[in-house]
């Protein structure tokens, strides 16, 4: 195991196949400031409920129990951690099915680790995780219609397009040359405008409309 840093994310990963979980465990805690807190066999195992985990990979195959249930129940044990769902399955459904249930992004198994690295940190930085390459297709399909008739100005498309791809709000900050608090107050407008609370949604809806 890797000698803890501070700056190390605290994963703990959900998983009842334990090879798999045991090894993907070895797999991640390494050099990639990703630190393993515990790996479990069950959405309600107590190991979950330790306020370092920071981010909970969850493995969808061999889940008891749907995962627009499983999610919610894991964030009511870990309210402080990002919720990343793992399938083997990239289909749109999956995506969304993940997405509604409140997961901060999904990976497919077909990517590799070093996108599962890449996931894990920036849902641990505030900012969901999502193929670009699902996304448009992985919205409900009521959103483009609704989406394609929103107005944002010059500036709060800039903050959209830096969200779409991964920025964090003080990143984007830094990028537009503007104050963290301001990259927030945009922030807010779009999602105000975009009606929705989320900025997962916001991005998804973004990516399919076309708006950008």
């Amino acid at each position: 195991m890797a000698i803890q840093e501070k700056s190390d994310v605290r994963v703990a990963i959900v998983s009842s196949q334990s090879v798999f979980g045991e090894s993907l465990a070895f797999a991640l805690d390494d050099d990639h400031g990703i630190s393993i807190d515990a790996v479990v066999h069950h959405w309600d195992h107590p190991g979950l409920r330790s306020r370092r985990i920071l981010v909970v990979v969850v493995d969808l195959e061999g889940l008891d129990g749907a995962i627009e249930y499983v999610v919610p129940q894991i964030r009511k044990q870990a309210p402080r951690a990002a919720i990343i769902v793992l399938s083997s399955r990239s289909q749109a459904d999956v995506l969304r099915h993940s997405i509604d249930s409140g997961a901060d992004g999904h990976v497919s198994k077909e990517k590799g680790l070093a996108e599962l690295r890449r996931a894990i940190h920036c849902v641990s930085g505030g900012v969901a995780y999502l193929d670009a390459k699902q996304s448009p297709v992985a919205a409900p399909v009521a959103a483009p219609s609704k989406t394609s008739n929103v107005r944002l100005s010059p500036r709060e498309r800039e903050v959209l397009n830096l969200l779409t791809k991964g920025h964090s709000n003080r990143e984007i900050a830094v990028h537009l040359n503007v104050a963290h608090k301001t990259v927030k107050n945009h922030v807010s407008n779009i999602l105000s405008k975009m009606d929705t609370s989320s900025r997962t949604q916001a991005v998804i809806q973004a990516l399919q409309s076309g708006i950008l």
